[in-house]
């Protein structure tokens, strides 16, 4: 029979959202496995290596008493150690809080409660395998000939291929001169990203100029005087 709150879906809506039923609690709780007292102080002497770990026995026992009731099982013990002495260095920074997250990364809590995210790890702990779930398996990428797709579907990808070998870009266009290339790369080019543009080269007038300039114009008044005598004769 299925339980009436979840209808047998595991989860309770309520107002502040989803959580588990309490059915799913309690079936975790009654396949836990039992750890002993030896093994709950094994696990406190091994989380010693964490600096700042408490070394007061009432502290020691509260902490084994929160171990004991969130693990399932050995394993689950093993597992919180190892993550925890894996993952942190100071006791400060994970606490029993962290603890319980490590054992709801893998295993369902023997006492039912569910981790909330930490300050050190908001978002979960970290992939054990340091893989992207997202990326494909080793060797499933390989080196392809230019022109060629791999798809999922065969036909989908004969008709990609078809389409590729049918459809040519156009030739870059060549240009016509350097004058023009400039012109064309100063269109295109934003006004504060092009070169500084050199300085006219100064003029400089000579006295070779100016007797230069003088003879010409002589010989223009002496050309329009040879004109105007021949007119009047």
């Amino acid at each position: 029979m299925s339980c009436t709150i979840c209808q047998g879906t595991g989860w309770e809506i309520t107002d502040a959202g989803a959580k588990k039923c309490q059915c799913r609690k309690q079936a975790a709780t009654e396949q836990r496995q039992f750890i002993s007292t030896e093994a709950a102080v094994g696990a406190l002497k091994a989380l010693d290596a964490l600096a700042f770990f408490p070394k007061e026995v009432g502290a020691r026992m509260a902490i084994g008493d929160a171990v004991r009731g969130m693990c399932p099982s050995v394993e689950a013990l093993q597992y919180l150690v190892r993550m925890a002495i894996q993952h942190y260095t100071t006791w400060d920074e994970c606490g029993v809080p962290g603890l319980r997250q490590i054992v709801c990364t893998k295993f369902r809590p023997a006492d039912g409660i569910e981790a909330s995210p930490t300050k050190r790890f908001p978002e979960g702990l970290p992939s054990e395998t340091k893989r992207d779930p997202l990326a494909l398996p080793p060797g499933a990428r390989k080196m392809l000939p230019a022109g060629h797709v791999v798809t999922a579907d065969t036909e989908t990808d004969r008709a990609v291929q078809k389409v590729a070998e049918l459809k040519t870009m156009p030739k870059a266009p060549v240009l016509l001169n350097d004058r023009f290339a400039k012109t064309l790369r100063d269109i295109v080019t934003p006004p504060r990203d092009r070169p500084e543009r050199p300085a006219p080269t100064p003029q400089i007038i000579t006295q070779a100029d100016i007797d230069r300039e003088l003879r010409d114009k002589r010989a223009r008044e002496l050309m329009r005087e040879a004109a105007g005598e021949k007119e009047l004769a």
